[in-house]
């Protein structure tokens, strides 16, 4: 730990939670220090890094929806788009293996794994903010190429399927990631149809 030999302290949820059904309403004083206190942890935390995930998971049906999605807003949400702007790389010759399982992708696969605990519309705002954007331009410039061997259709299929493989079907049905994913697709059949 802090080389002390002493052990670090347990999580707070390990002690609060247990004495929550008991203390019903009476805890909601302390709702807002908490809240500081876990966006406090946070300052330093790396998308990268699942230590985010694993504190703020036993607060999620602590706090009032409201004031979860404000946690998120502005400890995680900024951080989940940061990694997607700032480091996710987009490389138009990665074979399906690479995106799925690649460090190129390792950015965009982190920030899905907070699915869980994001409502639908913070994760879908990120990826409309920090994915999409870069993906389509990614493909347009792969479909636009002037070098014809460069636009292998059955590639760019392959390719297609691979980043969207990394999507949960919930995310998927979503409406708005639908209107990304057709945007892709358009371009696509604008580029097969000549």
């Amino acid at each position: 730990g802090d080389g002390s030999g002493k052990n670090p302290p347990p999580p707070p949820h390990l002690w609060l939670h247990p004495w929550l059904p008991r203390l019903g309403d009476a805890i909601h004083p302390l709702h807002a220090p908490i809240r500081h206190k876990l966006v406090s942890a946070l300052l330093d935390w790396h998308v990268s890094n699942d230590r985010g995930f694993a504190l703020l998971k036993p607060w999620r049906g602590v706090f009032a929806a409201k004031d979860w999605d404000a946690l998120l807003t502005r400890a995680v949400v900024p951080k989940l788009e940061h990694a997607l702007r700032g480091e996710l790389q987009i490389d138009r010759c990665a074979d399906v293996g690479v995106i799925t399982t690649g460090q190129n992708s390792a950015p965009l696969r982190q920030v899905l794994s907070w699915e869980p605990l994001l409502p639908a519309r913070r994760m879908v705002g990120v990826l409309e903010r920090g994915f999409f954007p870069h993906w389509h331009q990614a493909l347009h410039a792969w479909l636009t190429d002037s070098n014809e061997a460069a636009c292998d259709l059955e590639q760019v299929t392959r390719w297609y399927l691979g980043w969207k493989r990394l999507f949960s079907e919930d995310l998927l049905a979503h409406e708005k990631i639908r209107a990304q994913i057709n945007v892709a697709l358009d371009m696509m059949n604008q580029a097969s149809s000549g």
